[in-house]
């Protein structure tokens, strides 16, 4: 019987063959829309002038922080959001109801072409959701040839995979491993052939695959058995152009939007809808199931995940068969600053198959273990300092540059499945630089 191996990629797994956070901040920057549906009627303040603008606004901001600090599309987004809810006006009763909180607090400056209309921000933010995936699909450089694709294949001979997917994409697809996706059915409509949602097999499957925050291929609906996915990428598109505004608001009178894909810094609040809220609670429920854990290009920036993987990974820390494989991008220069300053490093990473101590990761390091555990582990008496700590949740980092997705999922795979099938405990690398 095989073992379960929860694979958890972002961005990084699969860099170069799907635009990256830089790609699509500059897309956003380019981009003028081309949808005329506008809330309620009112004109669209050009796109590109608009979050130009942000952009300018928020380099100066964050020019006063230490830290550099680099605005990518999330960050712009969530500011053209907060200000369409913020500018909705309480003269207008059809829409007093999305007043904001903070708008007894703040005062509108006129900085931004455009702020005299509220709604068109508004407008600006939902097609901006969905032209994100769209972008994400037209612009994948050679897929079926990523690393991932044939590295999901063979690992599917050896266990059965709960792939979770931060992306947009559906790269792992391409694997042609029969993934239950939560869709199901075939349908046809005038966009397209399509999938309804439907989780009555999500729990049964041996290889399941859900993206957590939506796909280029999620059509929305606030009706539970209207929500599709279709087929062609471009089918859904043209469908959720067709959605127009919305009614739904947060607790806080937010504005809702029906999207395709979760972005910006409000995740959490459309985490709770359909179909998002099967995908997050069956994550959970793999998470705390599953005792193999691989983790390639997260960088950890998103809490609501966070959140999960600390939980479990405290309830699991003392249990002697969870076992982590950990691969995402380090800047260790940075870790030499800091808080970090006192951890010594004998050797820099200068290949995937360094061997370091979670205490490296300074974000995973919180997450995954204690920091009073937190201490400097050789790799070459890795078992043995590990066990000293009382077999505290085990796992082992690989470092890389932003390529690192290429050797586990490609020339590393055999290393990978044997580390999970052997366990921490009695794994060695076969070939182990630094």
């Amino acid at each position: 019987m095989k073992d379960n191996l929860l694979i958890l990629i972002g961005a990084g797994a699969t860099f170069g063959y799907s635009p990256c956070t830089k790609d699509i901040t500059e897309h956003l920057l380019e981009w003028d829309s081309t949808c005329e549906k506008c809330i309620n009627g009112h004109q669209k303040v050009k796109d590109v002038l608009v979050y130009n603008s942000i952009h300018e606004l928020l380099t100066k901001l964050y020019s006063r922080a230490i830290n550099e600090h680099t605005i990518n599309f999330e960050e712009l987004i969530h500011a053209c959001d907060e200000l369409a809810s913020f500018l909705m006006p309480a003269a207008e009763n059809p829409h007093s109801k999305y007043i904001p909180i903070m708008q007894a607090f703040l005062k509108k400056k006129e900085t931004i072409k455009g702020w005299e209309d509220q709604f068109a921000f508004a407008s600006l933010v939902f097609e901006a959701l969905i032209e994100l995936p769209n972008y994400v699909y037209n612009n994948l450089i050679s897929p079926s040839t990523c690393p991932i694709v044939d590295g999901l294949r063979e690992l599917s001979r050896h266990f059965n995979i709960k792939l979770f997917s931060l992306n947009y994409d559906t790269i792992p697809l391409l694997s042609g491993i029969p993934f239950e996706t939560v869709f199901s059915g075939n349908y046809k409509d005038k966009h397209g052939e399509y999938k309804l949602f439907d989780s009555s097999f999500l729990y049964y499957a041996p290889h399941t695959y859900v993206n957590i925050h939506g796909s280029v291929h999620l059509s929305i609906s606030r009706f539970y058995n209207k929500i599709k996915w279709y087929v062609q990428p471009g089918s859904a598109y043209s469908t959720n152009l067709e959605l127009g505004g919305s009614n739904l608001q947060t607790q806080d009178k937010h504005i809702k939007y029906p999207t395709p894909v979760i972005t910006g810094f409000r995740k959490a609040d459309y985490i709770i809808d359909e179909p998002f809220r099967t995908f997050y609670q069956y994550f959970n429920y793999e998470t705390d199931r599953c005792n193999n854990w691989l983790i390639v290009g997260y960088g950890a920036g998103d809490l609501h995940i966070n959140a999960v993987l600390s939980s479990f990974a405290e309830k699991k820390r003392f249990d002697c068969n969870f076992n982590i494989m950990l691969s995402t991008f380090c800047n260790y220069a940075e870790y030499k600053t800091g808080s970090y300053n006192e951890i010594p490093i004998d050797s820099p990473p200068n290949s995937p198959l360094n061997v370091l101590d979670r205490c490296f990761h300074p974000i995973f390091g919180k997450l995954l273990m204690h920091p009073k555990n937190l201490r400097k582990i050789n790799f070459n008496r890795l078992t043995t300092e590990i066990n000293s700590l009382n077999k505290l949740c085990k796992w082992i980092q690989l470092s890389y540059n932003l390529e690192g997705h290429k050797w586990v999922f490609g020339e590393g795979i055999d290393e990978v499945i044997k580390y999970f099938k052997e366990g921490f405990s009695k794994y060695r690398f076969s070939n182990v630089s630094g």
